[in-house]
């Protein structure tokens, strides 16, 4: 049982460094606008609604 107790401190050690250094990397990919969402802008635009008669269309 030692054995599972001595590896289990460092994979606690290893995720923790791990998830620092995701968040650091997260916080300046997302300071910087490289997220994916951070520079979508809008490529093309629909034309509007056709106004409906309001009878049923036999569906």
């Amino acid at each position: 049982m030692s054995g599972r107790a001595g590896l289990i401190k460092p994979l606690v050690v290893i995720g923790l460094v791990l998830g620092a250094v995701g968040s650091l990397t997260a916080w300046f990919l997302s300071f910087e606008g490289y997220l994916p969402g951070d520079s979508m802008v809008r490529t093309w635009a629909t034309a509007k609604d056709r106004p409906s008669d309001d009878k049923p269309n036999r569906s």
